[in-house]
């Protein structure tokens, strides 16, 4: 069944007479130095080398569909890589990258080990964002100069989303050969706390600071780390040494409060709280930094809760009328499911100061959590009066109104926002099945293509995308190694394992449907809504097996669960007739 979604292109080098990134005509290429008496021998070499120069030319104007019609004019004379490899940036530049595809493979099929048409043939694939077909390239790249440390950055940077192990690997190479390197050495960290490594990065960022002591927020860093894996008198001896060197550092007194109170000194805590709001010399930006710390805070140690709603009430007795106090309240009871509280604060903020946009997405999620969809199309139509070009704030509308199944409706936004952001896996994701919803099953099919090629482990898309396949009966098998892909990225989802069975039921397998199924309403819970559609998709495959009072009995229960379908009526009265 389907599951709803919860809420480079680098100038070149070209060849034969090799233009450069910028408006420099560069030397003799290196096809031109092995048989240098061609141009005097040659009359096709010659006016491939005429055209070639003048598609150059053309590309320094930056005319770049008149520089292709140049270079297609040399290969007419001459087939040289050179050529291809320009045409391949030149369509890359005009926005056709499956032209530049093919452009960069003929490129490579003539030179295979030439390094620059290699990656001109990544660039190209990452152009369709095809980042699996991209990475095939950087490693032939690496392959053939495993010291390439640029082009081991990128294939790194294509590895974090779904293989970060690998991705990490690439970035620790590199310090080899390079040594060390504090941009490189923050993406390792980040790597590691996003695999939850936190010894890992704080062995990185111990080393960071070592190379640049003076770096504050290098420090603050190792602080956070400190605390994450329970060091806090790590912590607190380094957020000392930084007060002791600076005047009046309210941030920083809050992070030294927050490790008090997760040692459990309250006293200690609470003198440097009242420091914090009971000095007059204290700007208000920095109490609401002070704010949105502990709301930072409240989301990874409820014990912070009580004192983190504290900090609020201050926040509103000082500043009554600052949009800002009653945005970190409101986030403050969200986070803490006090969703009346929230709603009434967030409104609040949102009447002092419309202009902000983080209240009115926070009161559009809160919506969304608790399914109250039409007042979140109400409160996102409003929201886009003032944000019409917020990527969230037109997906947030969309999603609500598809939720709402306003479909047709939803179809503006949700291209908004993909237009905003076109690589944002969410709004592929939705803006599918919107159109799915209304039968523009090839926009919905080439949504989820793209998606996929983004991110090939999205078990969201894959099982959305195998649902949809097998409930209109085509390319099963397609489904069906989709479908398996999902469960294996999260075995238990019910909404994954129907799905499974569904194609299973499609091929004709009703025995594995009926495993499937059945686990799957086994993994239901009550946060996955109502278990109606596989009650059906149940029933449907005890007809198939030749049981009908079972078939009969599930079609009941999904009656039962969801009155709504009422076509299950008719199929109860067809068994028993």
């Amino acid at each position: 069944m389907f599951k709803t979604v919860l809420i480079v292109l680098c100038a070149c080098t070209i060849g034969i007479m090799g233009c450069s990134a910028g408006s420099e005509i560069a030397g003799t290429p290196d096809s031109m130095r092995t048989e240098p008496d061609l141009l005097s021998t040659d009359p096709n070499y010659r006016a491939a080398m005429d055209h070639f120069i003048s598609g150059n030319l053309n590309d320094v104007k930056g005319e770049f569909a008149q520089a292709i019609l140049d270079y297609q004019e040399a290969l007419m004379s001459y087939k040289d890589p050179n050529i291809y490899d320009a045409m391949s940036k030149d369509y890359m530049r005009l926005g056709k990258p499956k032209m530049a595809i093919d452009q960069a493979k003929a490129a490579v099929g003539l030179d295979p080990k030439k390094i620059r048409f290699i990656r001109t043939l990544a660039e190209a694939y990452l152009s369709d964002y095809n980042i699996d077909s991209a990475r095939i390239q950087y490693q032939k790249i690496l392959s053939l100069d495993s010291t390439d440390v640029g082009d081991m950055l990128v294939l790194a940077r294509l590895y974090e989303q779904d293989q970060p192990k690998k991705a990490a690997e690439l970035y620790q190479k590199s310090l080899t050969l390079t040594g060390p390197d504090l941009a490189t050495m923050m993406q390792l960290v980040r790597i590691y706390n996003t695999t939850n490594e936190y010894a890992k990065s704080i062995y990185v960022v111990e080393a960071m600071v070592r190379i640049d002591p003076s770096n504050a927020a290098l420090k603050e860093m190792l602080v956070d780390l400190y605390m994450q894996v329970g060091r806090n008198s790590d912590a607190l001896n380094i957020l000392n040494a930084m007060m002791a060197g600076t005047k009046n550092d309210y941030d920083l007194m809050a992070r030294a409060a927050t490790v008090y109170l997760r040692m459990k000194d309250f006293s200690s805590a609470d003198s440097l709280l009242d420091v914090i709001f009971t000095s007059d010399s204290t700007r208000a930006d920095a109490k609401f930094a002070i704010g949105q710390f502990y709301l930072n805070e409240m989301q990874q140690d409820s014990t912070v809760v009580p004192f983190a709603r504290e900090i609020f009430a201050r926040l509103l007795k000082l500043y009554p009328n600052d949009a800002r106090s009653y945005l970190m309240a409101g986030l403050g009871a969200s986070y803490a499911h006090a969703d009346s509280a929230a709603v009434l604060y967030l409104k609040k903020s949102i009447a002092l100061d419309s202009s902000s946009v983080n209240a009115w997405q926070a009161l559009g999620v809160l919506y969304y959590q608790n399914k109250d969809y039409a007042r979140m199309a109400g409160v996102m139509s409003d929201a886009v009066k003032f944000f019409p070009d917020d990527y969230r704030i037109n997906l947030f509308l969309g999603l609500a109104l598809n939720q709402e199944g306003k479909n047709e409706e939803a179809v503006n936004p949700l291209e908004k926002a993909l237009s905003i952001k076109p690589t944002e896996t969410d709004a592929l994701s939705i803006l599918g099945q919107v159109y799915e919803a209304l039968h523009r099953y090839d926009d919905a099919y080439r949504l989820y293509e793209t998606a996929l090629k983004l991110d090939s482990k999205n078990s969201l898309i894959l099982n959305n995308f195998a649902y949809s396949l097998s409930e209109r009966g085509i390319d099963l098998q397609k489904a069906l190694d989709m479908s398996k892909r999902a469960i294996e990225l999260d075995p238990k989802n019910s909404a994954y394992l129907d799905t499974m069975g569904w194609v299973y039921y499609k091929l004709g397998d009703y025995g594995k449907a009926e495993e499937f199924v059945r686990k799957a309403l086994s993994e239901r819970t009550k946060a996955d809504g109502s278990p109606a559609t596989l009650e059906e998709h149940l029933g449907d495959i005890y007809e198939k097996l030749g049981d009908t009072a079972k078939a009969v009995e599930q079609w009941k229960k999904a009656l039962q669960s969801d009155p709504t379908k009422t076509g299950l009526k008719e199929k109860i009265e067809k068994a028993k007739s």
